[in-house]
């Protein structure tokens, strides 16, 4: 794999935990002076992990769907895509079930 991939995963954890961005400080400073910071720190890691991993199948699996269907929409290089593609999943569900009201 390319470098700039590795680098825009890695910007990405950063973003999904708020690293360095103040509110853990802050969070932070309300912590009991004997608390377990190892504990918490993998604890938040491994939620952060199931949470972009879940994301992630879903994400795909949305794709996968779609792309089966219309393959040229899939071909689209823009990080908007899911957007594009998440209100078309929903006329089908709603195609499907009947029970999922949502407007485009």
């Amino acid at each position: 794999m390319e470098p700039d991939v590795w680098l825009d995963a890695a910007t990405q954890i950063f973003y999904s935990m708020g690293l360095g961005f103040g509110g853990l400080i802050a969070f932070a400073s309300y912590n009991p002076v004997k608390n377990n910071c190892k504990r918490d720190v993998l604890k938040m890691s491994l939620a952060n992990l199931l949470t972009s991993l879940y994301t992630a199948f879903v994400i795909f699996c949305v794709l996968g769907y779609m792309g089966r269907k219309n393959f040229n929409s899939c071909i689209e290089k823009d990080m908007s895509l899911i957007l594009k593609v998440a209100p078309k999943l929903y006329k089908n569900m709603e195609e499907i079930n009947g029970n999922i009201t949502l407007e485009e």
